[in-house]
């Protein structure tokens, strides 16, 4: 399995059956402080797009969300934040969305690290954002 697409969106909206979504302000990547306080926390819906090798049979899907710094570190929040999903018999592709509650600990340089737990392997995606001191 594996994450093609992953946003952070100002809204993310279910409009029909199956993958049909609407959102705004989609592939947020930039933040800040309005009173430059932090820990800068706030709450943003997510969009993705997950492909699988087969079709067979239904499969369930666990992900796990972790920010983490510019060095490498887990730091703020999520940490070991999970969403599940699975993908319908008969189909390679899954959209799942939701909600990822942030914290920042300060300004910098920040990834988002996506891991997508399966039975053998797991794969990490990665969505870099940045907390500034201003628009």
């Amino acid at each position: 399995m594996e994450i093609q697409t992953f946003l952070l969106s100002k809204s993310v909206q279910k409009i029909g059956r199956g993958s049909e979504y609407n959102g705004s302000l989609i592939g947020i990547h930039s933040f800040f402080s309005l009173d430059r306080s932090f820990p800068l926390n706030f709450e943003m819906p997510y969009f993705m797009l997950l492909r699988r090798a087969h079709r067979d049979g239904e499969e369930r899907v666990m992900l796990r969300f972790s920010l983490v710094d510019m060095d490498g570190r887990s730091c703020g929040s999520p940490q070991s934040f999970s969403a599940t999903g699975v993908f319908p018999s008969g189909f390679r592709f899954m959209t799942l969305a939701g909600k990822i509650q942030f914290s920042f600990p300060g300004m910098g340089d920040y990834r988002l690290d996506i891991t997508a737990d399966e039975h053998e392997l797991s794969s990490t995606y990665h969505y870099d954002i940045e907390i500034t001191s201003k628009p």
